[in-house]
């Protein structure tokens, strides 16, 4: 006993450590995505309206990394700790989740398979909160399996208290989750009063988070209209049921399959090799059935309504691992001696996954999209912090390129003027300082700048023309910068700036301006 309990300790000690090396090892400099900048604002005023964070809210991962704050100053060790603290979380319950399926081998086997998912790897690059999808998902499937197995009341009660929780940290699972939950409750025979004590108990622990969610947002009305408008600005150009064009809605669908399937092909190749030797993939009928009720549903939900990054899919992702177990157990049987040696092929081929795009749309899933947006993001704040000791920095943005909320959370004495085309044609968008949002719009096609300072132009692509006689235009990736002087006029991807004569603090505007809601 004591020897099983050791070998289960050294494990779990070198799954955390596997997990520190591979996570800190590529752990960008800065914060690089806009959600995790909106997460970090979320740390000194949590309030949905302004997306800190962005709708639904996510008010207890925003609570996770306050707790953590108080441990750390630094806003990237900060991500970087919650991510390594919620993917152990995950791989702990798969761990757990694959023995009572498959036994102490098949456990080991599914832990490493999420461990180095690229979906899975790459949240906790750029996203963290998207790993409480699988560590959520994971807990609640793990005891709704344990009802199902046990026939157990208790056990079922025990999900829906975990999912009561699991949705503060991404509301979404209570959706993604609910077609597994009822099916097991159908599949129990589950009676009314233990299905109104289920629905109690869930509503009990939403009860928890979702008041103070709403009252942060402004109330329960200007909450659901913060919703409805978030949810329809996110789908209404890729899902169906909204509305969006045949090829687009199908784009994303297969975006949905390959992000969710890309970790199966690690193992997949063992099922022909399984077939020729008449053997099954290790799953009995109800464990496949359970399986299936967890990981097309949200399938279905990603295909039809929303899937914007690949770590979306991480819900259902663990569904995969738990399959790919399965397989290599199997397997397994086959050549006792070389487990070890079959799972550690898995593994490469995740890794190799992960770094090595094998199509366009799996690229969206691999590293290499994290390196260059890290090394852009470097650059950018760098040059900035450089040029900030010279003088003043305004910083023009053109709304498609990615950098401005991190540069106005970094930097926040920097002016950013972040502009947008109306369906006018006439320019409008954001000015940004200390971390505060103006919008703004022009009547006259024109777009002020300050005259004094250093006007920077972010875009890795295209710099400014600009009048002659002026001070010169430099470069230095992937910005574009020059001094100011009054009268000066630029013309940037299409839009027409000019500097206001005499003016050092010129508002980027021709028209109105507000305060962003």
């Amino acid at each position: 006993m004591r020897s099983r309990a050791g070998c289960r300790v050294f494990c779990a000690l070198g799954f955390a450590a596997v997990l520190l090396a591979s996570r800190w090892a590529l752990a960008p400099r800065y914060l690089i995505t806009f959600d995790e900048i909106n997460f970090a604002l979320a740390v000194e005023n949590f309030n949905p309206a302004l997306h800190q964070p962005q709708p639904p809210g996510d008010p207890l991962f925003v609570m996770l990394l306050k707790l953590l704050s108080h441990a750390t100053s630094d806003v990237e060790t900060l991500f970087l700790s919650a991510a390594l603290l919620v993917s152990f979380a995950a791989v702990l319950l798969i761990w757990a989740f694959g023995e009572s399926l498959l036994g102490g081998a098949g456990g080991r086997i599914a832990a490493l398979l999420l461990l180095f998912n690229p979906a899975f790897w790459l949240a906790a690059l750029t996203n963290p909160v998207r790993l409480c999808y699988a560590a959520g998902a994971t807990g609640v499937a793990l005891a709704l399996f344990q009802a199902l197995r046990k026939h157990s009341e208790r056990w079922f009660l025990v999900a829906a208290a975990l999912l009561g929780v699991s949705s503060g940290f991404r509301p979404s699972l209570a959706i993604l989750l609910a077609p597994l939950a009822l099916w097991t409750g159908l599949r129990i025979r589950l009676g009314w009063r233990a299905a109104a004590r289920a629905a109690f108990l869930f509503l009990l622990f939403v009860a928890t988070w979702l008041p103070e969610l709403a009252a942060a947002a402004g109330g329960w009305i200007p909450f659901g209209k913060l919703l409805r408008s978030y949810s329809y600005g996110e789908t209404r150009a890729t899902s169906i049921l909204f509305g969006a064009p045949l090829g687009p809605a199908a784009h994303m669908a297969w975006e949905a399959l390959v992000w969710s399937c890309l970790g199966a092909l690690s193992w997949i190749w063992a099922i022909p090799w399984l077939a020729r030797r008449n053997r099954g993939i290790g799953l009995d009928a109800l464990t496949g059935r359970f399986l299936m009720f967890w990981f097309i549903p949200g399938l279905l939900f990603y295909a039809t309504f929303h899937v914007g990054d690949a770590d979306h899919t991480l819900s259902i992702i663990p569904a995969v691992c738990l399959t790919g177990a399965a397989v290599l157990v199997s397997l397994g049987h086959e050549f006792p001696k070389q487990t070890g040696a079959v799972a550690a092929l898995a593994v490469a081929l995740n890794v190799f996954l992960f770094f090595k795009p094998i199509s366009q749309t799996a690229k969206a899933s691999t590293y290499k999209p994290v390196r260059w947006l890290d090394g852009y993001m470097a650059n950018l704040l760098d040059t900035v912090s450089d040029l900030q000791k010279q003088d003043k920095v305004t910083a023009i943005f053109y709304s498609p390129i990615t950098g401005w909320r991190n540069l106005s959370y970094y930097f926040p004495e920097v002016q950013i003027i972040v502009v947008k085309a109306q369906d006018s044609g006439l320019p409008a968008g954001w000015l940004f300082r200390h971390k505060r949002a103006q919008e703004w719009s022009s009547k006259d096609g024109l777009i002020q700048v300050p005259s004094c300072g250093l006007l920077v132009w972010v875009d890795p692509d295209a710099q400014p023309n600009t009048t002659a006689g002026g001070p010169a235009m430099r470069r230095r990736y992937p910005v574009s910068f020059t001094r100011a002087a009054p009268g000066r006029v630029f013309d940037f991807r299409g839009f027409r700036f000019v500097a206001a004569p005499g003016d050092c603090s010129a508002a980027p505007y021709s028209g109105t301006r507000g305060e962003r809601p």
